[in-house]
């Protein structure tokens, strides 16, 4: 999952989001540019609306799924046939 800031997102709030993140059992990998920092989140296999990360203040738009995996089929899609 990616977790773009809003620019002017302060340290304490990048921080909560991060906090967040781990208290889910991601392991967070951040980025910061000169204007704005943005968060990778993997690792955990757990299911929640990431929707609820955009009501953190500072934390502008999160992006991608969080849905726990079983099978390759749910991973890449149904196969063509041989």
């Amino acid at each position: 999952m990616i977790i773009a800031m809003q620019e002017s997102a302060s340290e304490e709030q990048i921080q909560q989001v991060i906090d967040r993140l781990v208290n889910l059992g991601f392991e967070v990998h951040r980025s910061t540019g000169a204007r704005q920092t943005v968060l990778g989140a993997v690792g955990a296999q757990v299911e929640f609306d990431i929707r609820n990360l955009e009501l953190l203040p500072g934390c502008r738009r999160p992006t991608g799924s969080v849905r726990h995996t079983s099978s390759p089929e749910e991973v890449s899609g149904p196969r063509a046939p041989s």
